[in-house]
């Protein structure tokens, strides 16, 4: 149980980190097309809220993961190839 749970933390931690860099670049990109009126808008990032959304991606990617996790632990190795 113990190897699903620590696979889907660090998928998670990827696609979290990787998800974090797109939208702060996707916000960037976002801001700089907008109308040439006035001057251009720069998005607020603030550190804590960064954070926090980074660790709710994670933790929300091991918690999805628990139940296929306990699933996978109840089940013997010869039932599992033999359902394969």
């Amino acid at each position: 149980m113990l190897f699903f749970i620590m696979e889907a933390l660090i998928i998670g931690s990827i696609g979290a980190t990787i998800g974090f860099l797109a939208g702060m670049g996707g916000g960037f990109v976002l801001t700089r097309l907008g109308p040439g009126e006035g001057p251009p808008l720069d998005p607020v990032y603030l550190p804590t809220d960064m954070a926090m959304v980074w660790v709710i991606s994670v933790v929300l990617s091991v918690v999805a993961g628990l139940l296929p996790a306990w699933r996978a632990s109840r089940v013997t190795p010869i039932e599992a190839l033999r359902s394969q």
